[in-house]
């Protein structure tokens, strides 16, 4: 989970240093012509992906594929699930968080995207990787093969 939590991390630090870079003017803006159909486009593509990436990604663990995947294989396979879970947790907020920033300043700088990536940054806080303790599973796995032996 220490990968994990570092990944998350990274995932501001980048986003915040794409905005730091962008708003010094050392990368490109406004390079994206849009007409009114395109920007209306970009709008709807960065909301769509920020509101449903960020509810997504808040909600994944409830899913009952999720829970069944996660709980249902017994405890020594728990970590893995919990582990590869976590890691599409972050794909989907860094999906939800980037096209918005990337739409904003690349195109006419709606607040539209400005707000999508606000929303989806400030999702991605509730979704902080959760620490599952290795040795706790390792030693009710060890418990429980103990008892049925």
């Amino acid at each position: 989970m220490k990968h994990q939590r570092i990944a998350f991390i990274a995932i501001w630090l980048t986003a915040f240093l794409w905005i730091l870079l962008q708003e010094l003017s050392l990368l490109p803006q406004g390079f994206l012509p849009m007409s009114a159909g395109g920007e209306y486009a970009a709008n709807l593509f960065c909301f769509i992906t920020a509101v449903g990436g960020t509810y997504l990604a808040c909600r994944l663990f409830a899913f009952q594929r999720v829970k069944a995947e996660l709980y249902a294989a017994g405890a020594r396979s728990t970590l893995p699930a919990h582990r590869r879970w976590n890691n599409r947790r972050l794909v989907i907020l860094a999906i939800a968080i980037f096209p918005s920033l990337f739409l904003y300043y690349a195109g006419s700088f709606s607040q539209t995207a400005l707000y999508s990536a606000l929303l989806a940054l400030a999702g991605s806080l509730l979704c902080w990787p959760t620490y599952v303790d290795e040795k706790a599973i390792n030693e009710n796995a060890q418990s429980e093969e103990e008892k049925d032996n």
